[in-house]
């Protein structure tokens, strides 16, 4: 079923179990028909994507809250905005609505939390006091209290009434993910990065209890109305319903195709929705333990890529947790060793080898050798989820980056870690390695970045100064310089030898990723406005600009020579554009198990070129010469068929020579446009989101 263009990162279930609210990427949210799963009505109005949805107790509004900044609350019967709390400085990660309806709580970003008068759109006091960003916001049930989880490892329980700070639980030693009150008041639970969740007494903060720990951090807690069950979920993909007093898993909730990030349920516990992170919106049955319905399947964003050194291949990882493999030269899918792709959360090829990539999946990664079709090593025994991988020459060094923190160098043939690198609090979020293998660096979400002496395993310099987390770092080709990035905003181009700021770039919005030209004399950022810079280091001016995803660029690379720039997004598109003239290419839709590729259109095909074997991914169009009358073509229709198969449009020529052989393009485009020059083409081509699995 339809509905969201881009992945769903918020959901909640209406009091009555009747309705649902979606909140997604795309900056919409929608209202659903649990019964029948029908969209009912969108709520637009939000500039950024909604990371956070609730109901009010009576269900008539909902609250949604954005990377904008902004949280709005809806009339649900109309679907219009009532009014907008915009004073956030950072994204709005929690919302929550008073148990009388009147009041509204909201956790940010930019380390605050705010309470809002619902019926004057006034803030009645701000909640600071946090170190770090928010994630969880939730009211007492008797509404006098309000509590709060962040990422400086603490909870803390708020006043309503007057603002003020009552007291901390502290007891992790991982930040915390997740927050909720038991339905008597006298009791709370908090989860954290680490797989820890801990029940605690709200009236002295004192710890009462704990969950079994889960494998990976916890981003999903609820409790069921009668308060005897508590539902935990996060990157296992999977929610396990827990008997509060005995500690006993009474039922798993399995099937997710992507990590829990949160989950509701109804009235009555008979029903809980969960959503997780491939845009997949579930609704079970409580008692039964099974799937009711599903809701809003979205595309997959592209989370990982990696391109051979060679241009050979391009490898990538989608949020569905599925990687893939790409021939540069034909386009088409590649299988991997052994059959089915692996799960994957990051990749990384050799510097020197097109057939050497490294896989992160779970708490492990596997260096594969794509030549021979076999696994050279697997690299176990880290104790959180892998984040981030890079391989070193010839693949003898591998540096892992974990959920926890945790930074590893293995000796990738004798499968052993020569050094465990300790001084970053929580996730790794990139790491790099020289060229000379001399020198490491890593990324972390405590908003630092750190220089490793790998001979020694010896800190050499911490760098500080970024506001929010580092999201990508690497080392110019050289190596006497570094450039870290980060969500607030900034790209800083460092020396190596002092630590010193050698330039700093701001792109106008937050930074996910970064990467060297060859030369280094270029750098190219990826950030969350949808775009791609490219940045002269001599002058520190953007000389392009590459612009045409509809989501967020997460990550970037250059294809080797440099002459060509590659961008993953949020969209599930990876686009290649030529780095001088900012020109698109092509565009490859990342499937299983077949390939799509699209190219821009020009003088012979306006609506560009296609090169599939999956033909059930793609819309054609018949229209009247100036535009009027478009319709469909049936999947069965001969027409439809024709103009896909192999031929006059579905051409692996013109799409890869447009990617890799740019003169050969413009060549056979002269050869054959007096062909076209005489009638108006009437088909049009529109590519359908590719879902793995489909």
């Amino acid at each position: 079923m339809g509905g969201h263009t881009l992945p769903v990162r918020a959901a909640a279930l209406g009091p009555d179990g009747t309705r649902v609210v979606t909140g997604s990427d795309d900056g919409t949210a929608i209202l659903w028909d649990a019964g029948t799963g029908r969209p009912i009505r969108a709520l637009a109005g939000h500039s950024e994507k909604i990371r956070a949805v609730a109901f009010s107790p009576d269900g008539s509004r909902v609250l949604t809250g954005s990377y904008d900044g902004t949280t709005v609350l809806w009339d649900a019967a109309a679907g219009i905005p009532v009014r907008s709390l915009a004073s956030h400085a950072a994204w709005v990660r929690a919302v929550a609505f008073s148990p009388d309806g009147a009041t509204a709580a909201t956790a940010s970003g930019d380390r605050t939390a705010a309470l809002w008068d619902l019926g004057t759109g006034q803030r009645l006091y701000s909640l600071r006091g946090h170190t770090s960003y928010l994630t969880s916001i939730a009211f007492r049930p008797c509404g006098t209290q309000v509590l709060t989880g962040g990422w400086d490892r603490t909870a803390t329980l708020w006043d309503a009434v007057s603002g003020l700070p009552l007291r901390s639980f502290e007891g992790h030693s991982a930040p915390v993910t997740a927050a909720a009150f038991h339905p008597d008041g006298r009791r709370a639970a908090t989860g954290d990065a680490d797989g820890k969740i801990l029940l605690w007494d709200a009236e002295t903060g004192r710890q009462v209890a704990a969950c079994p720990p889960q494998e990976s951090q916890v981003t999903a807690l609820a409790f069921a109305p009668g308060g005897t069950l508590l539902l935990t979920g996060g990157p296992s993909r999977r929610g396990s319903l827990w008997d509060v007093d005995s500690g006993r898993a009474v039922r798993l909730f399995e099937g997710l195709t992507g990590d829990l990030h949160s989950a509701g349920f109804s009235r009555d516990g008979t029903r809980l929705l969960t959503a997780a992170t491939d845009g997949r919106v579930v609704l079970w049955d409580v008692p039964a333990g099974t799937e009711l319905r599903g809701f809003c399947a979205s595309a997959f964003a592209v989370r990982a890529l990696a391109i051979s050194p060679g241009d050979a291949s391009i490898a990538a990882v989608t949020s569905a947790g599925s990687a893939g493999l790409w021939d540069t030269e034909t386009g088409r899918a590649v299988a991997w060793p052994g059959g089915s792709p692996p799960t994957a959360t990051c990749l990384a090829f050799s510097p020197d080898d097109d057939n050497r990539l490294a896989v992160g999946a779970g708490s492990s990664a596997v260096v594969w050798d794509l030549r021979a079709g076999r696994r050279l090593r697997s690299l176990d025994g880290h104790s959180s989820p892998v984040c981030a991988v890079a391989l070193g020459p010839g693949a003898g060094l591998c540096l892992i980056g974990c959920l926890d923190g945790a930074v590893a160098l293995w000796d990738v043939p004798a499968a052993r870690p020569l050094h465990w690198l300790k001084g970053h609090k929580y996730t790794i979020r990139a790491v790099a390695l020289r060229p000379d293998v001399r020198f490491a660096l890593t990324g972390s979400a405590d908003e630092t970045a750190i220089v490793w002496d790998l001979g020694s395993g010896r800190r050499v310099l911490t760098l500080r100064g970024h506001r929010f987390p580092v999201t990508s770092v690497a080392f110019s080709p050289d190596g006497r310089s570094l450039v870290t990035a980060s969500t607030d905003g900034k790209v800083v181009l460092w020396d190596l030898h002092s630590g010193g700021r050698l330039g700093t770039f701001e792109p106008g919005a937050s930074v996910l990723a970064v990467a060297f030209h060859p030369t280094g004399t270029h750098l190219v950022t990826g950030h969350t406005d949808c775009v791609a810079d490219l940045w002269d280091l001599r002058s520190g001016t953007r000389v392009q600009r590459f612009a045409g995803h509809a989501q967020r660029v997460n990550v970037v690379a250059f294809c080797s020579g440099g002459g060509r720039i590659a961008t993953g997004s949020e969209d599930g598109t990876i686009r290649f554009w030529d780095a001088s003239a900012g020109t698109h290419l092509a565009t490859l839709h990342p499937t299983q198990g077949g390939f799509l590729w699209t190219t821009p259109g020009d003088e012979v095909s306006e609506s560009g070129w296609l090169w599939t074997d999956r033909p059930d991914l793609v819309h054609v169009l018949r229209a009247e010469g100036d535009g009027s009358r478009i319709e469909p073509l049936a999947d069965d229709d001969p027409e439809r068929a024709g103009y896909l198969t192999p031929g006059l449009h579905n051409r692996q020529d013109m799409v890869m020579n447009r990617l890799n052989h740019f003169e050969d393009y413009r060549w056979e485009i002269e050869k054959i446009s007096g062909r076209f020059a005489a009638r108006q083409l009437v088909k049009n081509l529109s590519v359908r989101r590719p879902f793995l699995g489909r």
